[in-house]
């Protein structure tokens, strides 16, 4: 099922968009792993270019790029948090890096963001618009992570917060981790950092860095518990009273029906066909373009008169599966001097569609063979036909079976928020809107009138049918522990060893310890979407999984990371999360602008602009 209204977390030490409550066990937290990940991934990147190693960085050192009150970031700090920018962004668009005007074996201060002269220059479209270097764009992010990390460093000093010896060996960790990996590659261990994060950049200052980070992230989680505690009842209640909308959510399927006139003229004159000829038959062509829109518009119609949404479904199905059928049967091959009498070949189209529009009903996962043979002899629906015909038909009916099941994925659509702006959400969310409305919106050539003119060369109708109207949605979410590994092998020996005893939360925290997982980690009122794992919430949210069960093979989340879950319990229903979360992030950007208010950052242009030189 289709779900449109999944949460996602921004990471954003600023505000957090889903408060999910992690509750920390061993392991490492969220910017030290993606600091591992990076080292030892980027190692092979030609962007990290070797430089003078002997150069010792003395005036990046002893010179600040940011600096607060009690605090201070050096250039050569600057320098580390500036390419972990870079480096993190290379691993998450690694794919991508051919569509972006980034030249990664050229300077990037002399590269301008978005040029489509030196690439495609697609990154405006997966990252907006941005007026600067290359340079600028990791640099400012660079810079708005040092001055927040220096905010809340300047919070914790206020609240009394401080580094203890856990924090400690967590950190160290993480250098060792450095240290191994320069080793690895046949390094000294500055020697490797320099050549990762600039010359003269020392394990000293990144150790600086991470001291920072870590202080920054124990304030931060502080003050979220904080709000957290004081979100109260009354609080859930009155905020969702006050803003239903935002809050509730419904259930709808839907099909968008279409048709271009490039497409019809192709029909008609050949998809090789000149402006001649095409200027020479344009009332045909009209003609044929106004034909097919009249009939969208009367199956529009015919759907618009659905009674119930396994009416509307059903009716879906039949046509999905007759255009699915006439399309293969159209590619299957067979010559027609080997095909059975017209009859038949009718007769088995209609039995095929029929049993496929049943089998999805039912809600099956695989259709059936649609023929049988004895002796020799193909039966295909009460039909005596050859192997090949039967064969064919199978093949055909096995396709479009196959076919309307992604299409559900798409057309049948759950937990769909409200949206602004959209004809068919502010429709369905309108007061008195119930279940099995229907809906139909028309748009281009033909959409206001019966005449039909090629004005905008396209034709788009698309029906829809509520299943639900707008409701909170009481789902449970999911009280679930999981540990990460980064090999496959480790996983295994987890789920070996789970297997092997009496299973428990606390048992598998202790396998976690014991088998030294990179994470070892509890998530309270988990919702679908949060980890963005797509087979980590078919695990957790399907039916079979029970309270205490594990998962009996690793989950990959990636190429080097493997998570083995445990099923807590139930956690709160998804509206009540989804309020509360809503009021966290108000309350807690309400309080970082105090804070930014309260604590003055300076940053120095000239020693960020030192840096990559």
């Amino acid at each position: 099922m289709g779900k449109s209204n999944r949460i996602r977390a921004d990471r954003s030490t600023k505000q957090i968009s889903n408060p999910v409550k992690y509750k920390k066990k061993k392991g490492l937290p969220l910017w030290a792993k993606t600091l591992i990940a990076a080292v030892v991934t980027i190692a092979v990147l030609a962007t990290c270019a070797v430089g003078i190693l002997s150069t010792n960085g003395v005036f990046m050192r002893y010179n600040s790029a940011v600096s607060s009150e009690n605090y201070r970031i050096s250039g050569n700090m600057m320098a580390y948090f500036y390419q972990t920018q870079y480096q993190n962004f290379y691993s998450s668009y690694s794919d991508y890096m051919s569509y972006f005007s980034l030249d990664t074996s050229k300077s990037l201060k002399e590269q301008q963001f978005g040029d489509t002269t030196t690439g495609y220059g697609y990154e405006t479209q997966f990252l907006g618009e941005f007026d600067g270097t290359w340079f600028d764009y990791f640099m400012n992010a660079a810079t708005e992570q040092a001055k927040q990390i220096l905010i809340y460093c300047e919070e914790a000093d206020a609240r009394g917060i401080s580094l203890n010896d856990e924090d400690m060996a967590e950190i160290q960790t993480a250098l060792d981790t450095i240290e191994s990996t320069a080793t690895t590659y046949g390094y000294s261990t500055n020697s490797y950092v320099s050549t990762m994060y600039g010359t003269g950049v020392k394990i000293s200052d990144v150790k600086k860095a991470m001291e920072l980070s870590y202080l920054a992230e124990k304030c931060m989680i502080d003050i979220q518990d904080e709000i957290e505690a004081g979100i109260t009842e009354g609080d859930i209640i009155s905020t969702y009273t006050d803003n239903k909308l935002d809050f509730n959510v419904i259930d709808y399927t839907y099909y968008t029906f279409s048709v271009t006139y490039d497409d019809v003229a192709a029909e008609v004159l050949g998809s090789d066909y000149t402006e001649a000829e095409l200027k020479a038959s344009a009332n045909e062509v009209l003609t044929k373009y106004a034909e097919k829109i009249k009939d969208i518009k009367a199956t529009v119609s015919e759907f618009e008169k659905a009674e119930s949404t396994e009416e509307f479904q059903k009716q879906l199905y039949e046509y999905l599966a007759t255009k699915y059928y006439e399309e293969n049967y159209a590619d299957n091959g067979l010559e027609a001097d080997k095909l059975p009498a017209e009859e038949v070949v009718n007769s088995v189209k209609a039995s095929v569609i029929e049993a496929v529009v049943s089998d999805v009903v039912a809600g099956k996962t695989a259709t059936e063979t649609a023929y049988t043979e004895a002796d020799g002899t193909y039966t295909l629906y009460s039909n005596t036909v050859t192997e090949e015909f039967a064969v064919a038909i199978d093949e055909i009916k096995t396709s479009v079976f196959n076919s309307i099941l992604t299409d559900k994925e798409t057309y049948i659509v759950e937990k769909a928020a409200y949206s602004e702006g959209d004809g068919f959400s502010e429709w369905a969310f309108e007061d008195g809107r119930a279940a099995n409305d229907t809906k139909s919106i028309l748009s281009g050539d033909g959409a206001e009138s019966d005449e039909i003119l090629d004005d905008e060369g396209s034709f788009n109708a698309s029906v829809y049918i509520l299943s639900s109207a707008q409701y909170r949605d009481e789902e449970l979410s999911k009280n679930v522990s999981y540990l990460v590994f980064s090999t496959e092998d480790a996983a295994k020996s987890a789920i070996e060893a789970f297997a092997a005893g009496t299973i428990s939360k606390e048992a598998f925290e202790a396998v976690g310890t014991e088998l030294s997982a990179t994470a070892n980690s509890e998530i309270e009122d988990y919702t679908e979407g949060s980890l963005g794992v797509d087979a980590f919430d078919e695990w957790l949210f399907d039916s079979a999984t029970k309270v205490g069960s594990y998962t009996t093979s690793p989950i990959s989340s990636d190429d080097t990371t493997y998570i083995v879950a445990y099923y807590n319990g139930d956690g709160e229903a998804n509206w009540r999360i989804s309020v509360k979360s809503s009021i966290f992030n108000d309350r807690y950007s309400d309080y970082y602008s105090d804070m930014e208010t309260k604590y003055t950052v300076t940053v120095k242009d000239r020693i960020l602009n030192k840096i990559g030189e």
